[in-house]
């Protein structure tokens, strides 16, 4: 079988109640979950999360506690590493450095048997898709470390595997060409059509590279959905802290009326954000945490004007200038708040009295308080 650039039939990666429990410490703790064959699902989440450790059993580097692992329907939990058909690009690389660009792509091949011509045909493919004609016959040190990683991920498509796992590939890479190799990752991937896991703890990473985002904590799922759906609609209090920068504040329902609440903050202010979907579940009295985007917060000196928006007396006590954003640390009588603001609004702003406002819908419910 020749390797083409044309999309293969993309594979099911399915994940039933897994646990993986060492000694003492569940790292994984009763996770399901479903893949959409051909898409890039991030695990996502800080260190000792369990996004390692669900990668490593997928793979089967470690066998679960309980629960199974099934690909395209079939069970794998027995099935060794090898004879799983994944493709695993590891953190660091794992080149052989004794060996050329040619015979690390080429190593997994021949461990397969197959005919020199065919292992010939897959490496041209493979150098013309990951853009390293010329540099077949250079070793791992004469290469930088974006190429490396392009090898890494090269010597794992020609064998044509039917799900791509990446361990925080782009770790060791500095920040200008982690972007780009991320790019080129995102591209090549699509291009192929290979269900991928990628884990990483990035979460512009994970938002630029992946159609779906397994936000994990503690062993557990937090949300799993589009980059979007989680940026927008955190289900939460730690899916709204980690996604994005924002501010999670304490509240007391003091009425529900047509989709809308009116929330009491801790020093006596109140605010409206629109309850939606929540407003059956919240009633007078419950103690609310809301999140509000720092990107959805301005600073005025004279008070807004319009309807559906939130003004409140505060005071500026510092401003960071970030280039298209100035970032500001505001007292709204004894609440901290952080609004990133558009440097042209607020450049002239000095630190001192100001108005802070935001509109209902940038209340978003993400949990009890």
């Amino acid at each position: 079988m020749v390797m083409s650039t044309e999309r293969r039939k993309s594979s099911t990666l399915t994940v039933e109640s897994l646990t993986k429990v060492f000694g003492n410490h569940t790292a994984v703790d009763e996770i399901s979950f479903q893949t959409i064959p051909g898409e890039i699902t991030a695990f996502l989440g800080p260190s000792g999360c369990g996004k390692t450790t669900t990668l490593r059993i997928i793979a089967g580097l470690e066998s679960p506690t309980s629960g199974s692992v099934y690909i395209d329907g079939e069970q794998v939990n027995n099935v060794p590493a090898h004879k799983r058909d994944i493709g695993l690009v590891f953190q660091d690389y794992a080149l052989f450095p004794h060996k050329t660009v040619r015979q690390n792509i080429e190593f997994g091949l021949k461990i397969k048997g197959l005919s020199q011509q065919e292992i010939q045909e897959r490496l041209g493919k493979s150098l013309t898709q990951v853009n390293l004609v010329g540099k077949e016959d250079r070793y791992p040190l004469q290469l930088s470390g974006g190429e490396q990683q392009r090898v890494a991920v090269a010597r794992t498509l020609v064998t044509q595997p039917r799900v791509l796992l990446f361990d925080e590939p782009l770790s060791n890479l500095d920040a200008k060409l982690r972007e780009s190799t991320r790019l080129e990752l995102h591209n090549l991937q699509r291009k192929l059509g290979i269900t991928s896991i990628y884990v990483t703890h990035d979460q512009i990473e994970a938002f630029a590279i992946a159609d779906k985002i397994m936000l994990m904590n503690k062993g557990k799922i937090e949300q799993f959905g589009t980059p979007e759906e989680i940026y927008a609609s955190p289900k939460t209090a730690f899916a709204a802290d980690f996604i994005g920068t924002s501010n999670i504040l304490e509240t007391t329902v003091q009425s529900v009326n047509q989709g809308m609440c009116t929330l009491a903050l801790k020093n006596g202010h109140t605010i409206t954000g629109f309850a939606a979907g929540k407003a059956s579940e919240v009633s007078q009295g419950d103690h609310l945490l809301v999140m509000i985007r720092t990107q959805r917060i301005r600073m005025t000196t004279t008070r807004p004007e319009g309807s559906q928006l939130n003004v409140l007396p505060g005071k500026c006590l510092y401003k960071v200038f970030l280039g298209e954003s100035t970032r500001c640390l505001l007292d709204v009588e004894g609440i901290r708040v952080t609004a990133d603001c558009e440097s042209e609004y607020v450049c002239n702003v000095r630190e001192g009295d100001v108005h802070v406002s935001f509109d209902y819908g940038a209340v978003v419910p993400v949990g009890r308080g």
